[in-house]
C-alpha cells in the first residue's frame, strides 16, 4: 500500500528542499505569482524554455526541466495554465491530472507545488488544497492486497 505524506508550508520557495517543483506558466509566457520568486538565473532558463516553444501554456501543457542552475530542486515541472485569468474548477483539475502524470518518475520522492497561488473561479485555497491531494491519491493509487508482490511502482 502506499502511503503519502502531505505537509502544507509557507516558506519562501529557495528553502523547500524537494524533488520537484511545479510552477505554472501562462498562455501569454508569463510565470505563475510564486515564481516570480525564484532566483534570477533559474527565471531565466525557465523564460527560455518559455520562449522557445517547448511549453506554450496552453491548460494541462508540461514540460519537466532537469538541469537547475541554483539547485533549488532537482527538477522543475512546468505547468500550463492556460489565459492568465482564473481558472475553472474543471481546469484546475486537468493541471492536476497532467503534473501528476509525469511525477510517477520512480526518482520523484518529494514534490513541491505552487499552483495553490494560482486563482481558481469561485473557489478558494481550502479547496485547491483538498483536489491536489485528491488527484495526487486517485493517480498513485495501486490495489495491492492480493498482489503475491506487494512492491508499488511509484515512489512519490
Amino acid at each position: 500500500m502506499i502511503i503519502m505524506d502531505y505537509s502544507i508550508e509557507t516558506l519562501p520557495l529557495e528553502k523547500l528542499e524537494c524533488d520537484c517543483l511545479i510552477i505554472g506558466v501562462y498562455l501569454d509566457q508569463q510565470l505563475s505569482a510564486s515564481a516570480l520568486t525564484l532566483s534570477e538565473p533559474t527565471q531565466a532558463l525557465i523564460n527560455k524554455v518559455i520562449q522557445r516553444g517547448d511549453i506554450k501554456g496552453k491548460v494541462g501543457d508540461v514540460q519537466m526541466l532537469t538541469t537547475l542552475p541554483d539547485g533549488l530542486a532537482q527538477r522543475v515541472l512546468l505547468v500550463g495554465l492556460g489565459d492568465n485569468k482564473p481558472l475553472s474548477s474543471k481546469e484546475f483539475i486537468k493541471v492536476l491530472q497532467a503534473d501528476v502524470a509525469l511525477l510517477k518518475l520512480p526518482a520523484i520522492k518529494t514534490v513541491a507545488s505552487t499552483l495553490t497561488d494560482v486563482p481558481v473561479a469561485a473557489f478558494d485555497t481550502v479547496w485547491q488544497v483538498r483536489q491536489t491531494v485528491e488527484v495526487f491519491n486517485d493517480a498513485v493509487y495501486q490495489y495491492t492486497a492480493t498482489k503475491a508482490n506487494k512492491e508499488t511502482d511509484y515512489k512519490l
